[in-house]
């Protein structure tokens, strides 16, 4: 699990802006967040499964710094109108603070009839995090989730809720 976190890491500092300064509260609660970013890797097949489609960019909110994710979903093959469900994957969010890291639960994947558009939902569960965010534990809820494969990186954008909890020590 460490290197999958290492290289969450990585991918969250490459999309971090620097000298940005987060206002996260470290206060257990709802908050609301806009995810922008973009695809980088599309992932590899294995028979019915495309495993590793990595994702990463930057959330604004109530909750900002960066983030990075990858996803695993079935029905591996770009067609239109097809639903892939996401099966599993796991995600790192970074702020200068602290971080929050956690497991992909489930979701959707909803292609549009020309392809180029595909909506995505999806519940995420908060399982650990750092700096004041250690013994965080919570979930979290991606809508309206949105990628645009018009471009060459392909763009990635969703309003994502989280309930975070955290536990003294």
């Amino acid at each position: 699990m460490r290197p999958l976190l290492s290289f969450l890491s990585a991918a969250a500092k490459v999309v971090a802006a620097p000298g940005a300064r987060s206002l996260l509260t470290q206060v257990p609660g709802e908050y609301l967040d806009e995810l922008d970013g973009v695809a980088l890797f599309p992932g590899i097949v294995r028979g019915d499964t495309r495993f590793g489609v990595l994702l990463a960019g930057r959330a604004s909110g109530d909750l900002p710094g960066t983030w990075a994710g990858f996803v695993h979903y079935r029905s591996p093959w770009v067609v239109p109108n097809m639903r892939h469900e996401i099966v599993d994957g796991s995600w790192y969010f970074r702020a200068p603070e602290g971080a929050l890291y956690g497991r992909v639960v489930c979701g959707q994947v909803l292609r549009d009839d020309t392809c180029r558009y595909a909506e995505i939902e999806l519940t995420v569960e908060i399982t650990g995090g750092r700096g004041p965010f250690t013994g965080a534990t919570g979930l979290g809820v991606l809508a309206e989730g949105l990628v645009d494969h018009g471009s060459r990186l392909p763009r990635f954008t969703a309003r994502q809720t989280v309930a975070l909890h955290l536990f003294e020590d």
